[in-house]
C-alpha cells in the first residue's frame, strides 16, 4: 500500500534530486524508497505494528548482563518457593 510522505529539504537538493530521477528514467518516490529500503532489513519491513506498551518495552534489556538477570530470577524463585 502506499502512502503520501511530505519532506522538507534543501532547495538544491530536491532539484538536484529530481535531475538525477529524470536523467535514470524514475521517479522521485521510487528514488526515495529505493534509498529508505537500503538500511530498512526484509524482517522490519515484513513485521507487524507493535502496540504502544509493547514498543516501549523494546530493547529495554539490551544492555543487560544475563547471567545476572538468570540469578535473580532463580533467588526470586527460591524465595517464592520456601
Amino acid at each position: 500500500m502506499n502512502a503520501k510522505l511530505t519532506l522538507k529539504l534543501d532547495e538544491a537538493v530536491i532539484q538536484s534530486a529530481k535531475k538525477y530521477a529524470k536523467d535514470n528514467r524514475t521517479s522521485l518516490s521510487q528514488l526515495t524508497e529505493s534509498y529508505f529500503r537500503g538500511f530498512i532489513s526484509e524482517e522490519e519491513l515484513d513485521a507487524e505494528p507493535v502496540s504502544g506498551v509493547i514498543s516501549e518495552l523494546v530493547g529495554i534489556l539490551r544492555d543487560a548482563n544475563i547471567d545476572d538477570i538468570e540469578k535473580d530470577r532463580l533467588q526470586y524463585l527460591e524465595e517464592k518457593h520456601k
